[in-house]
């Protein structure tokens, strides 16, 4: 490639040498007249619109030029397929924004050091599927007669439009208390009340917070109410609760020292790392409610990176924000934290999902807050107050 580039270096310096008067091109500079050095390069591409462009001094006309011939030379060889290496762009952990080069300071966000090289490989995807990794596994589902969907209808859509846009007055939803998924033990009320009210069917929910704080105890304790408030035994009304960093024995075990009646019908404990194997599973239960802990844990194998990388972080929640929203599954998903205190992975990810929690404490105190910093729902002046106890958290009514 670069002997080429050499050869039209030389032949644009003696442009620059030519005595040509002002304004005037060049005779090799004409369409159809190029150096042969250049014209081997481009092959067929056309120059017709840069000479017609062409203005002020021979130095700027010969740049443009040797640009020109550049960017034609490299796009010749991708489109030949010569060109086999894979795309480096660096992506900031904080904002999700990409850039071409690293920087110190992220241009978007302004925050130090949080710029993450990733190798983006050349498309293979289906044009027409309208997304990546996690849109693919979604539609995936219905191509392998896991889930029955209608016909004619666009798997890469997140919300699906069945009958068009409609006046607001024309939307029946009924009441409020009526949509949303409610608690009637005071454990879960504490945790509807956060959420605005209760659970709405399809949203997805962002839990975070420190290690051991008590992420995974809480919406264990939530999956067993919300369990045993839809009588499991039927379609629709059971809750799955999956997990990639403990085996099902072992959730078995917390369950129980959570107190959570093994009698249950309607609560299922999943171990699986997966996501693939996780969408088939849920698209056969058809939950009211799944539950992930955590994303940094879960991968795609058509995305990008190891698991809990930035690539996959973004397209596991896309897959689970699609599923959420098409089949009206209320998610819950539990996300790691840094060192800042903030949710680990892309700030994408806590723009893609509808509510945003934090559960905070002291590690040696009883104590534990679990307040909402985005609240599609409801509102986010709320605050839930827990106390951690041998029987997991429980509500305090009177803080």
């Amino acid at each position: 490639l670069w002997r080429p580039l050499a050869r039209a270096t030389m032949q644009c310096k003696r442009l620059v040498k030519a005595p040509k008067p002002r304004g005037q091109i060049p005779h090799h500079c004409h369409n159809n007249a190029l150096p042969p050095s250049i014209q081997g390069l481009v092959g067929s591409t056309s120059f017709s619109h840069l000479v017609c462009r062409w203005k002020g001094n021979y130095k700027g006309r010969a740049s443009r030029l040797l640009q020109t011939t550049v960017t034609a030379a490299v796009s010749s060889r991708k489109d030949s397929g010569q060109d086999k290496k894979s795309k480096t762009i660096y992506v900031c952990e904080d904002c999700g924004e990409d850039f071409a080069q690293w920087h110190g300071k992220c241009p978007s966000c302004s925050s130090w050091n949080t710029l993450k090289q990733l190798k983006i490989a050349k498309a293979t995807a289906d044009p027409n599927l309208g997304g990546g990794a996690g849109v693919k596994a979604v539609a995936g589902i219905s191509e392998r007669k896991y889930l029955k969907t209608k016909q004619n209808k666009d798997q890469s859509a997140w919300v699906l439009a069945d009958e068009g846009p409609k006046l607001l007055k024309d939307i029946s939803i009924g009441s409020d208390k009526e949509f949303r998924l409610r608690f009637e033990d005071e454990e879960g009320a504490e945790f509807g009340r956060v959420l605005g009210g209760g659970i709405v069917p399809g949203s997805m929910v962002l839990v975070g917070g420190d290690p051991g704080v008590g992420k995974s105890t809480l919406l264990l304790q939530i999956a067993s109410l919300l369990a045993q408030d839809q009588n499991g035994d039927t379609q629709n009304n059971c809750v799955l609760y999956v997990s990639g960093e403990e085996s099902i024995q072992q959730l078995a075990l917390r369950a129980g020292r959570l107190g959570v009646s093994p009698e249950q019908t309607g609560l299922y404990l999943y171990s699986a790392t997966s996501l693939e194997e996780i969408l088939e599973v849920t698209s056969q239960l058809r939950p009211a409610a799944l539950i992930i802990d955590s994303i940094q844990t879960v991968y795609l194998p058509e995305a990008r990176g190891v698991a809990g990388s930035v690539s996959q972080i973004r397209e596991c929640a896309i897959a689970l924000l699609q599923l959420a929203k098409q089949y009206k599954i209320a998610t819950f998903v539990i996300g790691h934290v840094t060192k800042m205190g903030e949710i680990a992975g892309p700030r994408v990810l806590e723009h893609l999902v509808d509510v945003v929690l934090y559960l905070e404490g002291e590690r040696f105190e009883h104590h534990r807050l679990l307040r909402s910093v985005k609240n599609r729902y409801g509102a986010t002046d709320e605050i839930g107050v827990f106390k951690m106890v041998s029987a997991g958290l429980q509500p305090v009514l009177n803080p």
